[in-house]
Parts: structure tokens; C-alpha cells; sequence
């Protein structure tokens, strides 16, 4: 097959995957029981649990499913967007400015799921990376593993708005399923590869990101004074029931 024939090709298959993304960028929620939640929770605390490789990386998507289905409904119940419903909600066409509310959120959340602050490195595109695009989000170290935490990344696969360039660029990019993975669960475990995809989708100069990795950045983080201070906040957030339940319940619980 001749050359021109194969790029042409090649182009209509990205185009779709394109579409694709646009139009099945949906969340997933995934509701755990109560015992099980205090279980995810113990797995990700205790230092001295041995597990199998396969089981310790279903508890961590485990953990991560909870902590992220409690920071979307978190963000659905302090936001002031007038969807009607959570699902609709976290849609790419209303999920746009809600990134700095969602990543305040998440760390908040995080910390109370058992990840410390000094475990999370709190970025956003413009400040540390020199990006036009204003965007925050969160890489949480959990388990020795490095995860994206980014549950308003959906914004960018909005066709209506040209931020959509983003979620573009990171599929052109061969980081399909990073982009997908974002869309639906919300977080993504993350190597350097794939952060250097993610930080590059945005509008940067690749210059500036080419030496940065997830080592540098964890390093950095520990002496950042960036840190999310929930007294300013105020007290919404423990007044969410679902939160308030949770920390009851992985407090009192009969041992």
C-alpha cells in the first residue's frame, strides 16, 4: 500500500479515537461497602501488610475507586453548577474552572483516607510548568506508586470550548488509555513517560519539561511550602455525610 494511503489512513484512525474520547468521556462511580472501605483504607496505612503484587494492586484501584467517588461527590455537593445530577455534572461541558476547587477537595480527602500531605505533590500547569492553560491536579505517592489524581480532566474533551486541544493532543500523543483513564476513574498510575505526555498535551514549552520527572518532583514537594490548609476552607466538607460517616466509622470501629 502506498505511503500517502497508510498516513491517510493513519489520520482517520486518530480522528476516531478523538471522537471516541470527546463523546464517552464519562466518569465512573464505584460505591464500595462499608467494611470494605475501612479494609482499603488499613491496606494503604499499614507499612508492615505483605501482600501479593496482584493483590496489592487491587487494593490500591480499590482504594483509589473510594477516594476518588468521594471527592466527585464532594465537589458535585460544594459546586454551584446547576446540574441536575453528578453524572451530568462530570461531563466535560461543565466540569471547566473547577480544577483548583477539586484538587483542594482531593487533597483534603486523601489525607483523611490515610495519604498524608507529604505524600501528594499539589501542582497546576501555569505555575510550575509554565503553561498559558490554568489546570491543577494531584500526583499522590501511595505504596512506593506514583498516581495522577485528576478527576476534572474531562473539562479538556469538550468539543464546544478550544481547551478540547488538550485532550487531543494527549491521545495523539499514544496515551490513549492515560486519557480514558482520567475520563472515567478519574486517576491513572503514572511513570515518567506518561507524565512528560500529560504535562506536554498542555500548551508548554517542551523545552522546559524534557528533564522533569516523577523523582525531581516528589523531592521538590517535600520542601514546598503548598499545602492545603482546611481551616480556610472552612467546614463544608465535614458536613458532607458521606465523609463524616467515613471518618466515624475508620475511627470507631470494634477492632
Amino acid at each position: 500500500m502506498h505511503k500517502k494511503h497508510l498516513f491517510i489512513i493513519f489520520i482517520i484512525l486518530m480522528f476516531v479515537k478523538i471522537h471516541e474520547a470527546s463523546t464517552d468521556c464519562r466518569c465512573s462511580f464505584t460505591e464500595t461497602e462499608v467494611s470494605k472501605e475501612v479494609e482499603l483504607r488499613e491496606s494503604i496505612t499499614k507499612k508492615d501488610q505483605q501482600n501479593t503484587d496482584n493483590k496489592e494492586i487491587s487494593n490500591l484501584h480499590g482504594f483509589l475507586d473510594l477516594a476518588v467517588s468521594y471527592i466527585r461527590k464532594g465537589l458535585f455537593a460544594t459546586s454551584l453548577s446547576g446540574a441536575p445530577s453528578i453524572e451530568e455534572f462530570f461531563t466535560p461541558q461543565y466540569l471547566g474552572g473547577y480544577c483548583i476547587l477539586t484538587q483542594t477537595i482531593a487533597s483534603i480527602y486523601l489525607e483523611d483516607l490515610g495519604v498524608n500531605q507529604e505524600h501528594q505533590i499539589l501542582l497546576e500547569m501555569g505555575a510550575d510548568f509554565q503553561s498559558s492553560q490554568v489546570h491543577a491536579f494531584i500526583i499522590a505517592k501511595i505504596k512506593n506508586k506514583f498516581y495522577l489524581v485528576d478527576p476534572s480532566f474531562a473539562q479538556f474533551f469538550n468539543r464546544e470550548d478550544k481547551s478540547a486541544s488538550i485532550g487531543r493532543n494527549l491521545i495523539s500523543s499514544g496515551a490513549t488509555s492515560l486519557a480514558m483513564d482520567l475520563c472515567s476513574k478519574g486517576y491513572t498510575e503514572l511513570n515518567d513517560e506518561l507524565l512528560y505526555k500529560y504535562l506536554a498535551a498542555f500548551p508548554v514549552n517542551t523545552s522546559e519539561i524534557k528533564d522533569v520527572n516523577l523523582a525531581k518532583l516528589y523531592e521538590k514537594a517535600k520542601s514546598s511550602k503548598r499545602k492545603i490548609n482546611r481551616l480556610l476552607f472552612g467546614d463544608d466538607l465535614p458536613k458532607i455525610p458521606h465523609l463524616r460517616q467515613l471518618k466515624f466509622r475508620v475511627l470507631n470501629r470494634s477492632n
